[in-house]
């Protein structure tokens, strides 16, 4: 069939679906494809205007319009580009720079950024979800980095922090564009990739990260009857999370009762990021109708899918672990033996030395630098070890936290809190007093310029 009809026979098989539905409000002419749902009011939301936003209440059937005051600190085009919209289980509603850091929030009407931070170009295409009124972000690439480390806004102080997991349990491997949702007390995760400038590896691995308790546990391996391996890897994490994904079919992904259902159809091929609301009964979709014109349509979950082509599992959950008795005892008392030998020798030194370089990248202990600490942290820290006899001057370190044209008293404030921060943490895990981290001195050419070294006790050479 020449493609032309092709395309004919797909755009009257939608018509037909809207004329099925006549209560479905068609939402015309759109520019921005970033969909959200309100999950407090159950309705779909886009902000496609510096003036005003559309909102569907699936309770009224139709798109409505609300006027707001948009203060943003730059263009709205850009705005709609590079930051993610996000809902609290209250209604309130957040947008999120893409590489983490800068938040806006809609308060009485207005649009306005409610942050204390700054774009940290550090976590593109992670995974952003939302619990108890919180924002939470997983993985992403940034600082020529890929993490696996979770970063929550933390609303009281408006900064960025990080969820440290204990060394003890196992995490995911590092990785973008992983597929997530967030159900109840749970974040689950599947897929994603890690790459560099030599080679790209794609996950099929499934996790579930327990938000109260702080851990995560693996749960197995992607069925390969269900999602396509080669479809896998390349999640478009900025869109909105839902329990859809659109690939060439469209699959229906349940974590909890672990299974995935197929939907196939030549009219997906027209509609882009598919997306559940609150009751999963309907289902906003973009319908591409050329080049640069899009709209937005609310169907109901039969109407637009049908009935599936097959439900699988959606992943094989690890084979529990073999029990051999002896081989535990045995390995017991060894690690037994190991940890008393251990202790003896931590007591007899009087500072363990944590910082190192591996293959090219600096190491707190086991743990990469990067994700030990926060950004700003992070380079100040790295600054320190790159130095010669690690000693900086006080300009040097004004240099990093200056980044945005602050003033003198913002650069000395940020320059004493990160500092602080580094101290606080190099004392608890080096075992020594936090005053004894940085070694004070003035320069031996001018004594008016103060020399800060790190403590060499602290660096493994």
């Amino acid at each position: 069939m020449p493609k032309f009809c092709l395309i004919l026979l797909i755009f009257f098989s939608f018509l037909n679906k809207a004329n099925c539905f006549g209560q479905s409000q068609e939402l015309q002419n759109i520019h921005s494809q970033r969909i959200f749902l309100n999950k407090k009011e159950n309705s779909f939301l886009l902000f496609d205007d510096s003036t005003y936003y559309f909102e569907y209440k699936i309770a009224k059937k139709k798109w409505e319009k609300h006027p707001y005051i948009f203060q943003g600190e730059c263009s709205f085009t850009e705005f709609q580009k590079v930051f993610i919209p996000l809902s609290m289980e209250n209604g309130e509603i957040y947008f999120v720079y893409r590489g983490v850091g800068e938040v806006y929030g809609l308060k009485n009407d207005t649009l306005k950024r409610i942050d204390k931070s700054f774009r940290h170009e550090n976590q593109f295409s992670g995974n952003l979800f939302t619990h108890k009124n919180k924002i939470f972000c997983f993985g992403g690439y940034g600082l020529f980095t890929t993490k696996n480390f979770i970063s929550y806004f933390n609303v009281k102080f408006k900064e960025w922090m990080v969820d440290d997991i204990p060394f003890k349990y196992k995490t995911p491997d590092s990785r973008m564009n992983a597929y997530s949702q967030k159900v109840g007390n749970n974040f689950y995760m599947m897929s994603g990739h890690w790459s560099n400038s030599i080679e790209t590896t794609v996950y099929s691995d499934v996790w579930r990260y327990s938000i109260e308790k702080n851990r995560w546990l693996r749960l197995g391996k992607l069925n390969p009857k269900g999602i396509n391996r080669k479809y896998l890897g390349w999640y478009d994490t900025e869109q909105a999370s839902s329990k859809i994904i659109l690939i060439l079919d469209i699959y229906e992904i349940d974590f909890e009762n672990n299974t995935v259902t197929t939907y196939s159809s030549l009219d997906y091929k027209m509609i882009h990021h598919p997306l559940f609301d609150a009751t999963e009964k309907y289902i906003c979709v973009i319908i591409q109708k050329s080049t640069t014109n899009f709209k937005a349509v609310v169907y109901p979950k039969n109407v637009l899918l049908g009935k599936p082509d097959k439900i699988v599992d959606l992943y094989l959950p690890d084979a529990p672990k073999k029990n051999y008795t002896l081989l535990l005892f045995i390995l017991g008392a060894f690690s037994f033996v190991v940890i008393i030998f251990i202790f003896i020798r931590r007591k007899k030194r009087k500072v363990i030395k944590l910082l190192h370089q591996y293959k090219g990248e600096y190491y707190l202990n086991d743990r990469l630098l990067s994700t030990a600490f926060n950004s700003i942290d992070f380079m100040v820290l790295k600054e320190f070890l790159n130095a010669e006899n690690n000693t900086l001057e006080i300009a040097d370190i004004n240099r990093i936290v200056e980044y945005d044209n602050a003033t003198l008293d913002a650069v000395k404030k940020r320059r004493e809190q990160s500092l602080k921060n580094i101290r606080e943490k190099l004392s608890l895990f080096g075992k020594m007093p936090m005053e004894e981290v940085f070694i004070s001195s003035q320069h031996p050419q001018d004594r008016r310029i103060k020399l800060l070294r790190l403590n060499p006790k602290l660096i493994s050479n």
